[in-house]
């Protein structure tokens, strides 16, 4: 059986054209679209979580229902190049219910000590927390199932803390009211104990947590409508609350009302400092609709140093993971929407939330609709490269993809680069570059400042395959198009030295 179909794919000629015209920060910081999507056994495939694992990844997401007419949940190792080496589908053991994961935001995964992996998730039907492991092949260990009064109970995240797991995630009160649930569990399995955390009368939100201080902070939000016929009255707060290994609250925060808007995303500490995800909201037709991206710093006493938004348009727009990389540069994933939904990596200078670079993807992108695309999970490499997973739409079909984009420290993204190291030089020679036009027809000029001993300007395919060359000068360069050339199309540029080796990159397209 083939199980896997995957396929590079490159941006559709509008999503170039609004990079070219709209974004600046995409002058020269990348261009074209390194990722893979997705579509196991020809049924929905949502990638929402990746993990390191040696050399490798690790991800893990859901699967559109089988012939048994049931979800089933996947793990998935891969290079970091995104070629799978092995994949294994699960599903409920009895044939009677889906297996799934999270909705939006997942993190629930995590390593084992003995290089085996952990997997939690909850039945649908059956409403039970469920703990999967499978060994370092991806082999199917045990499958533990977690009987709950509880009407449904949806996994946000799983922390370890002196060699016990600390499942945390929502759960219905049963009265239409919302609260988070914490689970402990051993190694083996066994369940210790669970407690729900929340208030009378409130709707209780929690995506992440972190241990710190031989505890779990658990990020949340508190929300309450006093009237549902009265249109944005509703009082949010953000959350923060620190319990013990036996799940007693030892200290709490909150925002004052309504300071940071809508629900909580992702967080981590890093220097002392909490950065931390919400997504700003207000209520149209009843419907609440999200407004920005936004970031907080907020230092150990919960001081805030900074807050930034990202995008300024009513849609889908928000951050979804934070890391850090070894060089204290903070890198997020998720999604931003201005003609399409873009799948979105950005670095940030920490001290003020300022966007060094940003990446940017539209999964599968179809004329006269856009794209849409939801980001999960971040991991950065020993190489400072930054992977992220998640899921985009094909509207034909009405399936969705696991989509995978790798970016290079500097905010690379093209197919050709994936796999060198990008130094500081790369960007040094960047701001020397400057290519129209973009869209082109007959020609392509680029203007350079400075050049490289010996550079030669090349041109590539969209599938790389080499196709032209030409010596630089410094100043005015132009290239008048051949047969060849004036395809209409994606191409990549690459100027190299003498010796070969690469000093910018970039594309361009080519219309009738």
């Amino acid at each position: 059986m083939n199980l896997l179909s995957a396929k590079n794919r490159t941006f559709k000629l509008f999503c170039y054209v609004a990079i070219s015209i709209f974004s600046p920060y995409f002058c020269f910081s990348q261009s074209s679209g390194f990722h893979k999507d997705y579509y196991l056994e020809n049924r929905n495939t949502d990638f929402l979580s990746v993990i390191p694992f040696d050399d490798d990844l690790v991800i893990v997401g859901e699967s559109g229902v089988d012939t048994s007419g049931f979800n089933s949940i996947f793990a998935m190792k891969a290079d970091t190049l995104g070629n799978v080496k092995k994949i294994n589908f699960f599903q409920d053991p009895s044939h009677t219910d889906h297996l799934l994961l999270g909705s939006y935001v997942y993190d629930a995964i995590i390593q084992t000590p003995n290089k085996g992996f952990i997997i939690f998730g909850s039945t649908f039907y059956r409403n039970n927390l469920f703990e999967l492991k499978v060994d370092s092949n991806l082999n199917l260990v045990r499958f533990t199932e977690y009987d709950s009064d509880f009407e449904a109970r949806i996994v946000r995240d799983v922390v370890c803390l002196d060699s016990f797991y600390y499942v945390i995630g929502l759960v219905s009160t049963g009265d239409f009211g919302i609260d988070i649930f914490i689970q402990k569990n051993d190694f083996s399995g066994k369940k210790i104990w669970e407690k729900t955390f929340g208030h009378k009368e409130q709707n209780i939100n929690c995506q992440s947590a972190i241990t710190e201080n031989g505890g779990i902070t658990i990020l949340g939000s508190e929300w309450f409508d006093p009237d549902h016929n009265i249109f944005n009255d509703e009082i949010i707060r953000t959350w923060f609350f620190h319990i013990d290994s036996t799940g007693e609250i030892l200290w709490n925060w909150r925002s004052e009302e309504n300071e940071e808007g809508g629900s909580p995303g992702a967080l981590i500490k890093y220097n002392d400092q909490y950065y931390y995800t919400t997504k700003p909201s207000f209520q149209k037709d009843f419907v609440t609709v999200w407004f920005a991206a936004e970031l907080v710093c907020r230092d150990k006493n919960f001081n805030l140093q900074w807050r930034r938004s990202y995008s300024d348009t009513f849609h889908l727009n928000s951050f979804i993971d934070i890391d850090f990389d070894s060089i204290n540069s903070m890198v997020v994933t998720g999604q931003i929407y201005d003609e399409v939904t873009w799948a979105s990596i950005y670095k940030l200078n920490p001290e003020n939330g300022e966007v060094v670079w940003t990446a940017r993807d539209t999964g599968i992108y179809i004329p006269g609709w856009g794209s849409r695309n939801i980001m999960q999970s971040l991991i950065i490499l020993p190489s400072l490269s930054s992977i992220s997973v998640g899921t985009t739409h094909d509207i034909y079909t009405g399936h969705n993809h696991g989509l995978l984009i790798k970016v290079t420290k500097d905010g690379c993204i093209d197919t050709l680069c994936t796999t060198a190291l990008v130094d500081d030089e790369f960007i040094k020679w960047k701001k020397y570059i400057f290519l129209y036009p973009n869209p082109a027809k007959e020609e392509i000029n680029f203007i350079l400042e400075e050049i490289p001993v010996g550079g030669k300007f090349r041109i590539y395919s969209n599938s790389g395959s080499f196709l032209y060359e030409q010596q630089v000068h410094r100043g005015l360069n132009s290239v008048q198009f051949n047969n060849t050339l004036r395809a209409t199309g994606v191409y990549f540029w690459h100027i190299i030295d003498q010796n070969g080796i690469l000093f910018a990159s970039g594309n361009y397209v080519v219309i009738d």
